[in-house]
């Protein structure tokens, strides 16, 4: 789990939240808002059929702390797209699973808007493994 997170969770051990801030990823923000930029490696392992196992594994085990700078980095936002793709999808739920009161809330209202497209991309997934 450390070593698909580059390093986050022995960095968290130690820094505490200077982890957040610094090693969850190992792209640097150019920006200089002091928040960590995306992977596009960690990115890409959502929407990857065997990668995506090992991230609902992680969202299973991993401490609190690491899930929520997961969601607020990689997911947050950006439930539309995720929800709705057929790999990604299950990562979404594990990681539903795991949400504080405030972040589900804010889940549940990005969700509004593509529940229905998730609904008729699952029937019309159903008819086509029934054809």
């Amino acid at each position: 789990m450390d070593d698909l997170l580059v390093g986050m969770i022995t960095h968290y051990r130690r820094f505490s939240s200077l982890i957040i801030r610094s090693f969850l990823t190992f792209v640097v923000d150019e920006s200089n808002t002091g928040l960590p930029a995306e992977s596009e490696y960690i990115t890409t392992l959502f929407r990857d059929a065997t990668a995506s196992h090992l991230l609902e594994t992680l969202f299973q085990h991993a401490p609190d702390t690491i899930i929520s700078s997961i969601w607020d980095l990689y997911l947050a936002g950006k439930l539309g797209r995720l929800a709705v793709h057929p790999v990604a999808n299950f990562v979404v739920t594990e990681a539903i699973q795991r949400l504080d009161q405030e972040r589900l809330r804010a889940a549940v209202e990005e969700m509004k808007r593509v529940i229905p497209k998730c609904i008729s991309e699952s029937h019309c997934l159903r008819r086509h493994l029934c054809l």
